[in-house]
């Protein structure tokens, strides 16, 4: 690419090219702690990210893997949350929600636990409560990677007429 011009920098060549030489590590780093609930890092903050595929915790989920990793997450505010994870081969990692730091009641209800890649869990969350995602590798070996995304749903609340007005809440099409 060249002559382009920047209308309030004509006089700034602009260029594409470099004589730089760029080398991509094709490997994803592991981020500390995924390996224990009580250890899990916190993805509040940032909730959409790529992780290391180390699956060397323990699955305390009663799922059954042979590995498991996985991460805190607080909402800030309640509403519904889909929990998306993809990983970089043919495994079978599901995605279950933990309550506490020992799992003691692990949610499966959400639909993070099957066959399918990417695997999606769908999830109704209290803003403000600690939740742990436990990424479990159910077969196979473990992923070079693995992305997740949580985005909020929230609920909107609107008035629909249906012979007379009525407040209705519904999940926002965008979600």
């Amino acid at each position: 690419m060249s002559g382009l011009i920047v209308p309030y920098l004509p006089q700034v060549p602009v260029s594409d090219s470099t004589d730089v030489a760029l080398t991509i590590n094709a490997a994803v780093p592991s981020q500390a702690g995924t390996d224990k609930l009580s250890t899990a890092p916190d993805v509040s903050a940032n909730p959409v990210f790529y992780d290391g595929g180390a699956f060397t915790g323990a699955d305390v989920t009663t799922d059954g893997g042979s590995g498991a990793q996985y991460y805190k997450f607080t909402p800030a505010a309640d509403g519904d949350f889909t929990i998306t994870a993809n990983w970089g081969n043919d495994s079978d990692v599901d995605i279950v929600l933990c309550n506490d730091v020992t799992c003691s009641a692990p949610d499966f209800s959400g639909g993070g636990a099957t066959s399918d890649q990417p695997e999606v869990a769908a999830q109704t969350l209290t803003g403000g409560t600690t939740y742990y995602i436990a990424l479990v590798l159910f077969d196979g070996a473990a992923p070079p990677w693995v992305s997740v995304s949580i985005p909020h749903c929230p609920s909107a609340r609107r008035i629909r007429w249906t012979g007379r007005w009525r407040w209705s809440t519904r999940r926002l099409p965008s979600c």
